[in-house]
């Protein structure tokens, strides 16, 4: 198990995922076929039996989309297949393209990315990421966690998870990078606003109103 942390300005999420890394293959693809029909394998663990498999998806489907005139099917061994970048299906050689797992075996593909932090333990655990840009949002064993907010997350709260009179606080050492969200009184509708800091008497600074 691996224990994961994502640190956004004001915003405080942990993490823990038990992906496996995706295992590195030396082995060259050679694609099964039959009448007309080409196999490509997919691996994620290298103590797999099969060989000539591939070891991402992206490498797959760019080797099947090179077989000219094959009903090209890809078959995913079971693992969980983490996506570093976009799969591009266009034009191409091959007849047709199925993506499908091996013989029902449970297969996960995602765009998530599994981080590793250097942890400065306290009370509260912290650690400080390098992050191209925000996620959008973070999972615990594919659990989803919310953002740190004031008042706390409430599941049995109706309006927003929990509301406080005090939210607005003039009082935040550096609220820079929070939200705050408001409910209109016939709670049909709402507004968001990003604060951008305080201002001389230490009121909030706001922009949007989306």
């Amino acid at each position: 198990m691996r224990l994961t942390f994502a640190i956004l300005p004001y915003f405080i999420c942990i993490c823990l995922v038990t992906a496996k890394p995706v295992a590195a293959s030396s082995i060259s693809p050679e694609p099964r076929s039959s009448h007309g029909q080409a196999d490509v394998f997919v691996r994620e663990n290298r103590k797999d039996q099969l060989k000539h498999s591939l070891k991402t998806l992206n490498a797959a489907v760019e080797a099947a989309l090179k077989l000219r005139n094959r009903d090209v099917i890809i078959r995913l061994r079971q693992g969980t297949y983490h996506l570093d970048s976009t799969i591009n299906i266009k034009t191409s050689a091959c007849k047709s393209l199925t993506i499908t797992s091996y013989q029902n075996e449970v297969v996960t593909v995602s765009a998530a990315a599994v981080i590793q932090p250097n942890w400065e333990k306290g009370k509260i655990w912290r650690a400080d990421i390098d992050l191209q840009k925000a996620p959008d949002r973070l999972f615990m064993n594919g659990i989803s966690l919310p953002m740190a907010r004031y008042p706390n997350y409430d599941s049995s709260a109706a309006i927003f998870h929990g509301t406080a009179s005090d939210a607005i606080k003039t009082t935040w050492k550096d609220p820079t990078g929070g939200y705050i969200h408001a409910l209109h009184q016939g709670e049909w509708g709402g507004f968001h606003y990003r604060i951008t800091g305080k201002d001389n008497t230490g009121k909030l600074i706001l922009e949007g109103g989306w």
